[in-house]
């Protein structure tokens, strides 16, 4: 169950300020552009489907670390230009009215999803800019409906992949942005330890999972993609429903990991529990188990 005297975090620290993230994220633009000024490009386009692909994704970290927005489910795309306002391209009215909330001071455009081609070509050319030769980072994510309609409204366009170079500057972290980093770290912590006190003796895995998730979204998590494997031995992760309906028994070992999105930043970690005292020889197959996982530390969740 959720732990109502569980404190909120905090947010209006002075690094999370809207003026703080939106200077550091103009920089980062301006950053990339010069990174790029070698290649002869008339834009840089970075497409993103948002975190719905999780750990399966790299996308939305490349659109999260330049202008902090997710999309979450749907298609998008950021144009920036050389001496142009960067614009934002989002499917559905909806997604606009969230964008123009949440990424302040950048024009955003939306169009249908069938039409997010024509709705990138558009952005382009509104400062009178040619398609001869564009910049791209983010295009293996988005699903082949709208990268179809992409090349057909931009079919005369030599794309060319400046992922490296967008990399490279993510590697180099800010002091504030490593506090960030420490803070998702944080949230995963707490919610370790938040699992470490439920009662889980005779819960099935997937109640236990929509607990956990319910606590890290209370302390401010966007994104949460967590697995659970119960047993004695536990078997594999666990992550979905229909796979996460194994009941919890004292003796049982449970693996926990997750990955989650806070302030736009990805924590991850993984712990192994036992419930009640672990025996001789199952403490033995832990230590066993985890040096060859190298994971990193053990705890006792509490019986009921």
């Amino acid at each position: 169950m959720f732990l109502p005297s569980a404190k909120l975090r905090v947010f209006n620290l002075h690094l999370k300020s809207d003026s703080f993230q939106s200077s550091s994220r103009l920089c980062r633009k301006k950053r990339l552009l010069d990174a790029c000024s070698d290649l002869d490009l008339d834009a840089l386009l970075i497409v993103a489907n948002g975190s719905c692909f999780g750990l399966s994704g790299r996308s939305q970290g490349y659109m999260g670390f330049l202008c902090g927005w997710n999309s979450f489910d749907s298609p998008s795309a950021l144009v920036l230009q050389y001496g142009q306002s960067p614009r934002l391209v989002v499917v559905h009215r909806r997604m606009m009215l969230m964008a123009l909330e949440t990424v302040p001071n950048m024009p955003v455009d939306w169009i249908d999803q069938d039409a997010f081609g024509l709705g990138i070509k558009r952005a382009v050319t509104a400062n009178g800019i040619s398609l001869r030769r564009v910049g791209i980072c983010g295009w293996e994510d988005v699903i082949a409906k709208s990268w179809k309609s992409v090349e057909t409204e931009l079919s005369g366009t030599e794309f060319v992949d400046i992922t490296d170079r967008a990399v490279a500057l993510r590697a180099i972290k800010s002091a504030a942005q490593l506090q960030m980093h420490r803070e998702a770290a944080r949230l995963c912590d707490e919610m370790f330890g938040f699992l470490s006190k439920l009662s889980v003796v005779g819960q099935v895995g997937y109640q236990i999972k929509a607990d956990i998730e319910c606590f890290a979204k209370q302390q401010g998590a966007e994104f949460v993609q967590h697995w659970m494997s119960i047993g004695n031995p536990p078997d594999y992760p666990r992550y979905f429903h229909p796979e996460n309906r194994q009941l919890v028994q004292k003796g049982d070992t449970v693996v926990y990991g997750m990955q989650i999105i806070l302030d736009g930043v990805w924590g991850h970690a993984v712990r192994c529990y036992s419930v009640g005292p672990a025996s001789d020889i199952r403490r033995s197959n832990l230590l066993s188990s985890r040096s060859r996982a190298n994971s990193s530390r053990r705890c006792e969740l509490a019986p009921k």
